[in-house]
């Protein structure tokens, strides 16, 4: 399976953009997106098991992270993506954000602006913090970082069974 099978579902899903009837984003403006976030990424940002070969107009990775095993790469490179999409999609309600009054009717745009904003401030729960953390959490030596946000589960990593015996009542 291929990276772009995997990782633009994946962050369709995080934006959710996932009627495909009527997709917000082409497949290949996800695409570009995702190599745009691995090249900020990997230029400097974090440095990752294997050396990625980024080419975005060409849209090609490789080698390939899914073949790779690599849901680090895939996990933080997904989450930045989405967070570089917020930070877009705010700076477009930004210009948007209007007010306009009449006598008897008034059309006020600058609510949506002030909402996108807010979740690109730290500790707003959205996907640029939600990146910080999951890159503090590799820094820190975390095998899984971001295993908590992007899937339905918590994954307890370096917890042999003495560490499970916290969870029980035997001794």
């Amino acid at each position: 399976m291929a990276w772009n099978d995997v990782m633009v579902p994946m962050l369709r899903m995080m934006i959710e953009d996932m009627n495909s009837e009527s997709y917000k984003y082409e497949d290949e403006r996800l695409e570009k997106q995702l190599l745009l976030a691995a090249q900020l990424i990997q230029g400097g940002e974090l440095d990752f098991p294997y050396e990625y070969s980024i080419n975005i107009p060409a849209i090609i990775l490789s080698p390939d992270p899914v073949e790779q095993g690599d849901n680090v790469f895939i996990n933080l490179v997904t989450l930045k993506a989405a967070c570089l999409l917020d930070r877009a999609e705010a700076r477009i309600a930004a210009e948007q954000g209007i007010d306009i009054s009449d006598v008897g009717s008034r059309i006020a745009l600058t609510g949506r602006a002030t909402n996108k904003l807010a979740l690109l401030k730290p500790g707003s729960n959205g996907f640029c913090d939600a990146y910080a953390t999951a890159k503090k959490e590799f820094m820190l030596g975390s095998l899984t970082p971001g295993m908590a946000i992007v899937s339905p589960f918590r994954v307890w990593e370096g917890w042999g069974e003495a560490g499970l015996e916290a969870f029980t009542d035997e001794v």
